[in-house]
C-alpha cells in the first residue's frame, strides 16, 4: 500500500459529512405543504451539475423540505440507476441551485463538514466511480444498480490538511478547465462533420431522375411489441431504436443490447432481421438530433428480432445501399421536419412514410453513385476517428490528473500547514457537542 504523503491521514468519507440521508419523491404539486423542485438521477449533468430545466416540481411536507433541501456545498449521490456497463454512484454538486430544491429517493443528499472542502471530496467520490472502484458496493438486479450507501461512505478516503485540499481542487479545475475547452472543440469539429456528411449524400443525389413515392418503391414493416419481462441473458437479439448508431450501423453494446428466448424467433418468424436490410428508427425524444428517422443498413450475419417503433424498409428493385443513403439525405431530413406536431414526443408512421419521394436512377447509376458517397464518406470517418483519439487522450489525461491528484503528487506539500488529523479531530469533537443537544439530525447513511 503506497504511503500517505505527510500530514494526510485517511478516513471514512462519513466522518466527514455532517448530514447523508436519503432524498424524497413526494406528491404531485399541491398536494402536501411545500411544492419544491425534486432532482433526479436522469437530472445529473456528466459534468457535476444539476439540470434543473428537466426537474419536476413535487409536493413534499415541510419538515422534509427543512431536513432534505440543497444547500451550496451539498453533494447528491446517485445510489440506484447504472447499468451493465456503468457502475452507480456518479455525484454531482448543488452549487448552482437556488430556491426549495431536494433530492429524489433514488439520490443521497451528502453535506460535507464546514471543516472539510466539499469540492475536494466532490471530486474524490466523482474519481471513485470514475475508476470503478463503486462498483464494489453495488447490489445488482435486471435493469438497475443499487449502492450500499452505508459499506460506500465508511471505507478510507484520503484526506490531506484543508490547505492542502483547496490547491487540489484548484490544479485539478484549472487543469480540467483546458481539457474542456479542448473538448467543446472537438464536439463542434464533430457536429460539422455530421452536417459534412449529409451535404456530401446530398450532393451525389443531385440528377435529373424520376421521382417515386415509397410506397411504389418498396414496402414497410413495422416491429412488434415483445415483453421486457421475458428479456434474457442469452437468445436472440433485440433490434431496438438505441442499436441504430448515426453512422448508419446497427450496434450492439452491453449498455443497449437485449435479448429474448430463442423460442420468439420460431412463433415470430416474419419479425427476423437479416443482412443487408434497411432499418428505421420512427419514434424519438425531438428533432434535433435527428433520431427520428434515422435509418441503418444491417451487417453480414445479422439476425434479430424487428421491435415495435423501428420499421423495415425493403426496396422493390432498388439496391438497398443506395436507398440507405437516400434515407441519410437532406431531402428525407426536411421531410421528416415537416412531419413535425409539435407534441413532446416526436413519432413517425410508415403511412407518412409512403408519402415521400425519393429519387429512382438506373442501377448502374445507384451503385456509381453509392460508390462515390462511401469513398467521399472513408474521409470523413478517418476524419471522426482522428477526434475519437483525441477525446481517448483527453479521458486518459484526467484520469491521470486524479490519480496523481489522491495520490498526494499534483500539488507540493506545504509543511506548515496544520495535518488533516487535527482536522478530523475538530470534526469529531463537533459532532460530539451536536450529539449531546437535543433533537439535532446525526448522520446516517
Amino acid at each position: 500500500m503506497r504511503e500517505l504523503p505527510s500530514g494526510w491521514i485517511e478516513a471514512p468519507p462519513i466522518e466527514l459529512l455532517e448530514q447523508s440521508i436519503g432524498g424524497v419523491w413526494g406528491k404531485p404539486p399541491g398536494e402536501q405543504e411545500a411544492d419544491v423542485t425534486v432532482v433526479r438521477v436522469a437530472d445529473f449533468r456528466d459534468d457535476g451539475t444539476i439540470n434543473l430545466a428537466t426537474a419536476p416540481r413535487r409536493s413534499i411536507t415541510s419538515n422534509q423540505l427543512l431536513t432534505r433541501k440543497l444547500c451550496r456545498d451539498d453533494l447528491l449521490l446517485e445510489k440506484s440507476g447504472g447499468g451493465p456497463t456503468k457502475p452507480v454512484g456518479r455525484v454531482v454538486r448543488g452549487k448552482q441551485t437556488s430556491g426549495s430544491v431536494v433530492p429524489t429517493n433514488f439520490v443521497q443528499l451528502l453535506r460535507p463538514s464546514s471543516h472539510v472542502d466539499a469540492d475536494y471530496l466532490f471530486w474524490w467520490l466523482w474519481w471513485s466511480h470514475l475508476n470503478g472502484s463503486s462498483a464494489e458496493f453495488q447490489r445488482a438486479t435486471t435493469n438497475i444498480r443499487n449502492l450500499r450507501v452505508g459499506d460506500y461512505l465508511n471505507r478510507k478516503a484520503p484526506v490531506p490538511p484543508l490547505s492542502e485540499q483547496r490547491r487540489i481542487v484548484a490544479a485539478i479545475e484549472e487543469q480540467f478547465s483546458r481539457l474542456n475547452a479542448a473538448d467543446a472543440s472537438l464536439d463542434q469539429a464533430r457536429s460539422r462533420l455530421q452536417g459534412l456528411g449529409s451535404a456530401v449524400v446530398t450532393s451525389c443525389l443531385e440528377g435529373d431522375w424520376p421521382l417515386v413515392r415509397w410506397k411504389d418503391a418498396g414496402r414497410s414493416q413495422n416491429g412488434r411489441a415483445f415483453p421486457s419481462k421475458d428479456y434474457s441473458l442469452e437468445g436472440i437479439q433485440l433490434l431496438r431504436p438505441g442499436n441504430l448508431s448515426a453512422s448508419g450501423r446497427v450496434e450492439w453494446k452491453a449498455d443497449n443490447s437485449r435479448r429474448l428466448p430463442e423460442r420468439y424467433a420460431e412463433q415470430h418468424p416474419r419479425f427476423l432481421v437479416g443482412a443487408n436490410e434497411v432499418v428505421m428508427n420512427l419514434t424519438a425524444q425531438s428533432l434535433k438530433d435527428e433520431f427520428l428517422g434515422r435509418v441503418c443498413l444491417t451487417g453480414a450475419g445479422e439476425r434479430c428480432l424487428l421491435n415495435q417503433r423501428i420499421a423495415r424498409l425493403t426496396p422493390n428493385d432498388a439496391e438497398p445501399r443506395f436507398v440507405l443513403y437516400v434515407f441519410k439525405s437532406r431531402r428525407f431530413r426536411d421531410f421528416v421536419k415537416s412531419l413535425n406536431t409539435g407534441s413532446l414526443i416526436q413519432h413517425m408512421f410508415t403511412s407518412q412514410l409512403d408519402e415521400f419521394e425519393l429519387p429512382v436512377p438506373p442501377l448502374e447509376e445507384q451503385r456509381r453513385i453509392v460508390a462515390e458517397v462511401e469513398e467521399r464518406l472513408s474521409v470523413i470517418d478517418a476524419m471522426r476517428a482522428s477526434i475519437a483519439r483525441a477525446e481517448r487522450r483527453s479521458a486518459t489525461l484526467r484520469r491521470s490528473i486524479l490519480e496523481r491528484a489522491f495520490r498526494g503528487e499534483l500539488v507540493p506539500q506545504d509543511p506548515s500547514d496544520e495535518p488533516a488529523s487535527v482536522l478530523l479531530a475538530r470534526i469529531r469533537a463537533g459532532r460530539e457537542l451536536a450529539d449531546a443537544l437535543p433533537r439535532r439530525r446525526r448522520v446516517s447513511a
